[in-house]
């Protein structure tokens, strides 16, 4: 070998870590990325995390993990609220709007056309721990559910009913109920079941 320089794998593996270093860095910098900041709304946390059981993150690490979904956008959100029940999700809300800072719900983020993105907004994930099938009334064909719960086991509650939710989109093994009610979620068999508005 010359010693005009490394080898072309040597190049090719410098390269390569130097791209894998720079991702985050180039993730940040993007021109269709809003970065909220989080000094900026440091009252706001403080103030959720008076009032909120739950999880309160404004992190920046939290910022960029819920800027993105099952979709091609990125928003970085201004902080997440993770519940742990009904008042704290109404406690978020509340002090969300004392602030004048917009709340989104967020189920598992597998959409696929960014509903679950938006910059400077609060995200309130009810999925870790809102996730309960509260009861199932077969006879009158209902079915009272937090928003976290996974559509699949739900479906595999009523199925010991003969019953089945309708929707049925291909992320159901990860798909909230919360989630595809906000998205009206629809699926394969729609067209013969109906969407997820025919039965909330």
């Amino acid at each position: 070998m010359s010693g005009d320089g490394p080898s072309r794998a040597t190049r090719i593996t410098a390269e390569t870590d130097g791209e894998r270093r720079g991702d985050f860095q180039r993730f940040q910098e993007s021109r269709d990325y809003d970065v909220a900041d989080v000094a900026e709304h440091a009252d706001l946390a403080a103030d959720l995390r008076d009032v909120v059981s739950g999880e309160v993150r404004f992190d920046e690490y939290a910022q960029v993990l819920y800027a993105t979904d099952g979709s091609i956008y990125r928003a970085r959100p201004a902080g997440v609220v993770i519940p742990r029940d009904e008042d704290d999700v109404r406690a978020a809300v509340r002090t969300a709007a004392e602030h004048d800072v917009p709340v989104l719900p967020r189920g598992a983020g597998s959409s696929l056309a960014g509903q679950t993105v938006g910059p400077g907004c609060v995200v309130v994930d009810c999925s870790k721990y809102m996730d309960e099938i509260v009861r199932v009334d077969p006879d009158a064909r209902r079915a009272r559910v937090q928003p976290g719960v996974v559509q699949d086991d739900l479906d595999d509650r009523l199925a010991d009913h003969g019953l089945k939710f309708a929707p049925d989109p291909a992320s159901s093994n990860r798909a909230t109920v919360g989630g595809g009610i906000g998205n009206n979620s629809t699926g394969a068999h729609s067209v013969r079941y109906g969407i997820t508005d025919a039965y909330t």
